[in-house]
């Protein structure tokens, strides 16, 4: 899957895809081109049959991402930053909705736009030295908030974007915004654990568990239970799912 990137660094190991954000000197900050490489690589691995899950991280040992790099907005008008926050978007709703399972490695700060990022991926794996923040409100803009009020609910979610405070590893473990947290030095191997454990199902069953996981989270109960049935029936009908039925069936 080669494509040219300027600010992200994209390699595969079997059958995950590393997307790493390239500019330590500026904590993984998002630059536009940061972005638009990132939106370009997720396209990229979505086209490639090779791979089935997207790990996205940041280069060194202290930053996921420090979040929108704040040198860029004096140069910017209103419209350009508005281009700016849209194709933020687009690129979180790409990670959040895409076929392919999305794991944050977070290896430091996840501030800001690096916040709503780490949010946008289906499981985020830290080390202690991660730690989280809706930063946007201490330099006067507003943050995404959604993603964070579905995952710990309206009133955490309001402390944390009205005070913009940060939350070291372990609080964002309690309340479910890391899933895991693990030593500095453990930390590619559990994601790759992680990824592994994903990578060894079936890829229809993966794709259309993820397919239903994001239904269920955006629609009502019985719309949900209508896209579970289908895509069960789907899953069901599969070679892979009747050797796996089989194999089970024929374990010792």
């Amino acid at each position: 899957m080669p494509v040219e990137l300027e600010a992200v660094e994209m390699s595969r190991e079997d059958s995950i895809a590393w997307l790493t954000i390239d500019r330590v000197e500026k904590h993984n900050a998002l630059s536009l081109q940061v972005i638009e490489d990132l939106i370009t690589a997720v396209e990229a691995v979505h086209e490639d049959d090779h791979s089935r899950v997207i790990v996205v991280r940041g280069d060194g040992k202290k930053a996921f991402s420090a979040g929108a790099d704040i040198s860029e907005f004096a140069e910017r008008d209103a419209s350009e930053q508005l281009h700016y926050n849209r194709r933020l978007g687009d690129l979180c709703e790409l990670l959040d909705t895409g076929p392919v399972p999305t794991i944050a490695g977070v290896n430091g700060v996840a501030f800001g736009g690096g916040a709503e990022l780490l949010l946008s991926c289906d499981i985020r794996v830290a080390s202690t030295n991660g730690s989280f923040s809706e930063a946007e409100i201490n330099v006067g803009v507003v943050p995404m908030a959604k993603r964070l009020i579905d995952l710990v609910g309206y009133g955490v979610a309001a402390e944390l974007c009205l005070t913009g405070r940060t939350v070291d590893a372990d609080e964002a473990a309690d309340l479910k915004i890391f899933n895991r947290v693990v030593e500095p030095g453990d930390l590619d191997e559990a994601i790759r654990e992680m990824a592994d454990s994903i990578i060894e199902k079936t890829s229809p069953s993966v794709e259309l568990t993820k397919e239903t996981l994001v239904a269920a989270r955006d629609n009502p109960t019985r719309e949900a239970n209508v896209h579970q049935l289908v895509n069960f029936h789907q899953a069901f009908e599969t070679d892979e799912a009747q050797d796996r039925i089989q194999a089970f069936l024929n374990r010792k």
